[in-house]
């Protein structure tokens, strides 16, 4: 089973949106939210939080806050194989946003939510994440 880790993240009424690169297995090419697959690591605790730190570093070069809101986990299925997604909601801290390995993400873009809930190239999945981290932060 393959466990990926999501993160919707935020800076003022902005979300960061990455588009994967055409050289991905899976979902070539489609806007979607930073994240990645949780690597097999020493034991030890937080292991989706930290893998979304790498994650976002890696993809956009950015810094997010340390503090993560859970909003959501789904399962599908990935080229058969069972795929668990987890999704957090974070803030922006600093860096600039850019394209940082061309191998894995070719564009990033900061987007209103409105717009970004209204993007035919978004899917539906990534949508509705966007959709909960709304209200979670309406909640706050």
């Amino acid at each position: 089973m393959i466990v990926n880790v999501e993160v919707v993240v935020v800076h003022t009424d902005k979300v960061l949106l990455v588009k994967r690169s055409k050289d991905e297995e899976y979902m070539p090419g489609i806007w979607s939210l930073p994240g990645g697959k949780v690597e097999a690591e020493k034991p030890g605790e937080s292991i989706l939080e930290n893998t979304i730190q790498r994650e976002i570093e890696e993809e956009t070069g950015i810094s997010i806050h340390q503090h993560m809101t859970y909003l959501e986990s789904k399962m599908f299925y990935a080229d058969d194989r069972p795929v668990v997604d987890v999704v957090f909601l974070s803030r922006y801290r600093s860096r600039q946003a850019y394209a940082k390995d061309p191998s894995e993400v070719s564009a990033v873009k900061w987007i209103d939510y409105e717009k970004a809930q209204s993007m035919d190239e978004l899917p539906s999945w990534t949508q509705e994440s966007l959709q909960l981290a709304a209200e979670a932060i309406e909640k706050r």
